[in-house]
Parts: structure tokens; sequence; C-alpha cells
């Protein structure tokens, strides 16, 4: 029996596709890549590297798409991607080797994106490989989840350190556009049918949010949250709804919110992350080291989708507000940390001087704790 069934649902990918089934080799034992209508060399690509191509006509559901790959997958395992997404090489062999095992049903991995024209990565930790069964199906026509399906097997569940390189949130801001526009527009359809979901709810405020249209995503926003339950679900929400108040520094809206959302779920980055920035705008250093410091001390996001700026970035903001509180010593250790990390140029020579500063403090005072 075949062990490992890669899926993929594809159209017009020939630019990302060779690297991700390239990603696949020594992990997948067959290829299942369901097209949708491409016009350019995608079949062809995929054809070349043995992978089995279905035909399957675009309808605006995503679910769909992907649930006829699974109906062809022969594996035990189905490890589902996107065509712009990469197995991390480092990674490739652990995930065979913990596939062979059979000790888990699904595996929940962390699919690392790098966004646009910014510093910031998000991570979704997501059951991306699990037991094929014969009544798991995708579900919801964007965004598509496989847990509310594979649920109800109650799954031996694997949370590994196991990582996907996603490249589709750093593609130029007209790529995302359009991609924006087209969540936004099916979850508007949806809510025309199912006006009360808060997932959809969600959906249509998160599109309006990153296509820059304020007043829109905070309605759209609360009513997400008027019916999500009071849990960990409303986190994305809260932080999504928060970074819009923020992002017009309306701070005052933006805090209760984020005070919410880290009361719910302490594992996360982005609700601590923007915690440290609502300080940082009041000029508050001091405050913005315990938030600032959760959010490198967190291991793993709790939440699907989370949001977090690189390391090295809240190292430098942390090493600030040290220095400016006067404690020199951890300064220097934080910020010699920061300069160990991917900063860009500009970073770097703020990191540099503040620690050329911190130094020469820690010379001539001892460290005020």
């Amino acid at each position: 029996m075949t062990l490992v069934s890669a899926c993929l649902i594809v159209k017009n990918e020939e630019r990302f596709l060779p690297g991700c089934l390239a990603s696949l080799e020594g992990v997948a034992d067959e290829l299942v890549v369901v097209d949708t209508g491409s016009t350019d060399r995608t079949v062809s690509i995929a054809e070349a590297h043995g992978a089995r191509v279905l035909h399957h006509p675009w309808a605006g559901d995503f679910a769909a798409a992907r649930n006829v790959g699974l109906d062809h997958a022969r594996g035990r395992f189905i490890l589902y991607v996107d065509a712009d997404e990469e197995v991390m090489a480092d990674d490739r062999a652990a995930l065979r080797k913990t596939l062979e095992s059979d000790d888990h049903d699904a595996i929940l991995m962390r699919v690392v994106s790098p966004l646009h024209g910014s510093d910031k990565t998000s991570v979704d930790i997501y059951p991306r490989a699990f037991r094929s069964y014969p009544d798991v199906r995708f579900q919801y026509r964007i965004h598509e989840q496989i847990w509310p399906s594979l649920s109800r097997h109650a799954p031996r569940v694997f949370d590994s350190p196991l990582r996907i390189l996603h490249h589709g949130y750093a593609q130029s801001p007209t790529i995302l556009d359009e991609k924006r526009r087209r969540n936004l527009a099916t979850a508007l359809a949806v809510l025309e049918e199912e006006p009360d979901s808060g997932f959809y709810l969600y959906q249509a405020g998160f599109a309006c949010l990153t296509l820059g249209r304020r007043t829109e995503a905070i309605g759209w926003l609360e009513r997400a949250l008027q019916h999500t339950p009071s849990d960990v679900p409303r986190v994305p929400i809260l932080n999504a709804l928060a970074q819009v108040h923020y992002d017009a520094r309306d701070v005052e809206r933006a805090l209760p919110l984020v005070d919410e959302s880290v009361a719910l779920c302490a594992e996360q980055f982005h609700a601590f992350g923007l915690l440290a920035d609502i300080h940082f705008h009041r000029k508050d250093h001091a405050a913005a080291i315990a938030p600032l410091e959760r959010c490198l001390a967190v291991g793993r996001s709790a939440i699907p989708s989370d949001v977090s700026p690189a390391r090295p970035v809240l190292q430098l903001k942390l090493g600030l507000c040290l220095l400016v509180t006067r404690r020199a010593e951890e300064a220097a250790r934080t910020l010699e940390a920061a300069l160990t990390g991917g900063l860009a140029d500009d970073q770097r020579a703020t990191a540099t001087r503040y620690l050329e500063l911190a130094l020469r403090m820690r010379a001539t005072a001892p460290n005020t704790p």
C-alpha cells in the first residue's frame, strides 16, 4: 500500500511548482495534482515530476477542489501542500520517518509565511499530514479546513516542529490584492446564505483589513466576535480588530481587545507584539519590556494563525527598552543577540549604535535592576 500521497490543487503555478514538487521527493510516494484550469506549463511540469494530474473546473470552492484529490489518493497518509509551498529541506527526512512510524493520525506542522514588505512572519499551525479516512473531507470554500472533519475520529495528534515554507504572502501587492478580493467576494456570497457564520464574518473582515478598507473591516470583525464563542477561536478576531485600531493610532480602542486576547491565550505572538507596540506608542518603554519578553519566550503559538516580528527585531526593541530603563547589562546581551540574527542594514546600524551606548553605560555605572 502507498504510504504518503501528497495532494495539491493548482492553477497557473509554473513559477513555484518545480520547487514545491522537488521538496516532496523522498517524502511522498505519489503526487496527486488537481488542476483547476491552468493555461501555462503547470500541467506539463506536474507530469514531468511523475504526478497524477486530475482536471476539475474551478467553481470558487477550495474545499471541493481539495476533496477531488482526496477521492483519488491511495496513500495511508495525506500530505496536503500548496504549489507555492515547500517542505523545509531540514525537515523532510524527519517528516518521512514520523509517518513511517505509524504512531500518529495527524501531524501538526508550522506553515511559515514571510510577509511582503515587512519584517513580520505569519506562522500557521495545521494538521498538514493526516491518516486517510473515507469520510474525512475539507470544509469551507476559502481557507479550507480539514480538522472539523478529522476531529470526529479522535485522532492521535503529534504537535511537531516540522515546517513548510509558504511563499504566497511574499508576492507583489497586486497579486495579493487579487487574492484578497477573491476571498472577500467568496465570503460575502456565503454570508448571503449564512449571515451568522463567525468563520466567514472573520474572513470578510480580514480581507477588508488587508485591502485597507478599515471601516468595513471593523464592521465585519465586530460581527464575527458576536458570533464566536468566548474561547481561543476569538483570539485571531480580537487581534485583527486590535490591529485595525492600532494602525489608525486609536490605541485606547486597541488596548482592551489585546488584553482580552492575551487573557484567552498566553501562548501567542501577535497580541504580545501589539501590546509592546502600544506601549512604544505611549513612550512607556518600561511597560513594553514584559510583553516583548513574553513574545520572545513563546515556543509555539496555541492559535492556528499567528503573526510575529522576526526574533532579531523583537530583540532590538527589547534592547532599546532595557537601555532606556538603564538596564545596561541586559541591554547589551539582548542587542548582541539581535546582531547575530537577520536584521536589515538600517536595523543593524541602529542595534550597533544602541549596543555601543549600552557598553559605555555599563562601563561607567553598575547595572540598575
